[in-house]
This record gives structure tokens, sequence and C-alpha cells, in this order.
């Protein structure tokens, strides 16, 4: 996930992508680039951050509207994994936007597992209509 205020995005992004490039499909990159605007000033009421001098050094912290619009925007991309019905969520599962990798020969194995299938199923209903089903699915 980029950071907020995108300190290390390209260090966190080149991680995901070298895990995808190794074979992790589990991992994605989430751009949180556009849901805060770090520009807005501290004492507006819409400011995101505040800066929190109660420690030293001082930090930059989400204010509770920061941390609303954060977890409304998070909630979008981890509803599937945490819903019971996936239906409910909001947000397409990151497969869809993100892409799968292709394995050849898992695609060929697929395509052939399906072709095998149709071939009994043709066997069964149209090409055999004298044999029983067992002698048909075993022909």
């Amino acid at each position: 996930m980029r950071t907020l205020r995108g300190q290390l995005e390209q260090a966190t992004q080149n991680a995901v992508t070298k895990l995808r490039a190794d074979g992790d499909r589990a991992g994605f990159w989430l751009d949180t680039s556009d849901w805060l605007d770090p520009d807005v000033e501290e004492d507006s009421q819409i400011a995101e951050f505040f800066l929190d001098e109660t420690v030293t050094p001082a930090k930059s912290r989400l204010t509770e509207q920061g941390n609303q619009r954060v977890a409304i925007f998070l909630h979008t991309h981890v509803c599937r994994h945490l819903a019971g019905v996936e239906l409910n969520c909001a947000f397409l599962p990151h497969e869809v936007y993100q892409g799968k990798g292709l394995d050849q020969e898992e695609a060929g194995f697929d395509k052939y597992i399906e072709d095998e299938k149709e071939r009994k199923l043709k066997l069964l209903f149209w090409e055999n209509e004298g044999l029983g089903m067992e002698e048909a699915l075993v022909g």
C-alpha cells in the first residue's frame, strides 16, 4: 500500500512488483495517492492531517475526518475478504483490475480438461445413445 503521504512510494511499489514477478499472486499494489489532500491547511474544517507536537519529533497524523476517509477507501478494497457475501462489496476484486499472471502450462491443462469434459458429454448424449452412462463416460 502506498503510504498516505507518498514516502517510500517507489520502494514499496518495487517490492510488490518483485514479489509478483517471483510468482506471488496474493500481493498487489494499492495506490492511495488520491485518497487524501495533504495540502489543506491544518486549521481548516476539512483538514485530513494535523501536526502532533506532543511527541518528539513532531509527527503528522490523521484527523478524525482523514481516518474516516482512509477507512472508507480501504474498506472498498478489503471488503471481499471480510464480508460474508461478496456481492455486498462495492469494489471489484483486485484480480479484475490488477490482472492475473498467465501460466501457459496451466492454461493448456485447463483447456485440455474443458475439451475432455465436452468430448465426454458429446459422447454420452449424442454419439452413444445405445450405451449406458458408465460405458459412455469410460469410453
